[in-house]
């Protein structure tokens, strides 16, 4: 027998394996290490893109943050919605970042649009 997976729809196992990357991220982030400052302003964007850029999944890592002042807006292109909420869901959980815009486009696998 086996199991069917939708790519529209979470399973417990794609919601164990974000649940535990997340768990990790500020512990990693402990331990990175800038050379010179940064400024305050950027930040949080500097921070939500490298969260995104070190996602297990592959999509995420194209997206591309911008915004200054505690605002993100997250842009690009995802083969599903759980992808485009699971962006948004990330970069929320970066500290300084107040507010997400959240401007990713959901394009079925396929599409090239």
């Amino acid at each position: 027998m086996f199991t069917l997976f939708s790519p529209l729809r979470p399973n417990s196992v794609t919601s164990a394996l974000v649940e535990r990357q997340m768990q990790r991220w500020p512990a990693a982030q402990q331990g990175e290490r800038r050379e010179g400052p940064v400024p305050a302003a950027a930040q949080p964007r500097e921070s939500a893109q490298a969260r995104l850029s070190a996602s297990p999944f592959l999509p995420l890592r194209a997206l591309q943050c911008d915004g200054s002042d505690g605002h993100v807006t997250i842009r690009g292109r995802v083969p599903t919605r759980y992808l485009k909420d699971l962006s948004a869901r990330l970069v929320k959980s970066i500290g300084g970042v107040e507010r997400v815009s959240n401007e990713v486009e959901v394009l079925p696998l396929g599409c090239h649009a």
